[in-house]
């Protein structure tokens, strides 16, 4: 971007549509796994050995007034001998009393 050009964005409240009155009782859970293993060599003497996971699991349950949500995804990735990237998050959240939103 070069100087005195502006931008425009626009901030979206997805809190709200999500939270919108539902009537549905429900719980849905959805894990992903990957798994990367590369065992060549370039040359005699320069071997390539890769090692590398993903892991996401996500969880969400409606069950009468509240709504309890999960979120974690992991990753690991190892080149030869060396860890190259290692990373993870973990994110829970409640929303209590979510069928009453508009009576608060």
């Amino acid at each position: 971007m070069a100087v005195g050009e502006t931008a425009y964005g626009q901030i979206l409240n997805i809190e709200r549509l999500r939270m919108e009155k539902d009537t549905a009782r429900h719980f849905q859970f959805k894990t992903t796994f990957g798994l990367n293993v590369y065992n060549r060599s370039a040359g005699v003497d320069d071997p390539v050995n890769l090692f590398g996971y993903n892991l996401d699991v996500n969880a969400i349950y409606y069950p009468n007034e509240h709504a309890y949500v999960f979120v974690s995804n992991f990753g690991y990735l190892k080149i030869n001998d060396e860890d190259f990237l290692n990373f993870g998050f973990v994110h829970s959240r409640v929303n209590f009393l979510r069928d009453r939103k508009g009576q608060l």
